[in-house]
């Protein structure tokens, strides 16, 4: 992730709901959840849509019902071999 990117996320204001908790979640095809995310029935809140940053793995961020910070970030290659 390069100083923009980075700086993009940082500064990014979030909710003043409960978001003092976040859970980290890894997925195979990040694509693939995405697009079921975005057909979902239910509304969906983004901290920050799909970033797909050069040198790092793709993330997503939502929030939960409770506005908990969800993190989504696609599984590495190196991951995937262990």
């Amino acid at each position: 992730m390069d100083r923009i990117e980075l700086k993009k996320i940082l500064l990014k204001a979030t909710s003043t709901g409960a978001d003092y908790a976040e859970l980290y979640f890894e997925e195979y095809n990040l694509g693939a959840f995405v697009q079921k995310l975005n057909s979902s029935r239910f509304p969906i809140r983004y901290v920050n849509e799909l970033m797909e940053p050069s040198l790092e793995p793709s993330v997503i961020r939502i929030y939960d019902p409770d506005e908990h910070i969800i993190e989504i970030r696609e599984q590495t290659l190196e991951r995937k071999m262990r």
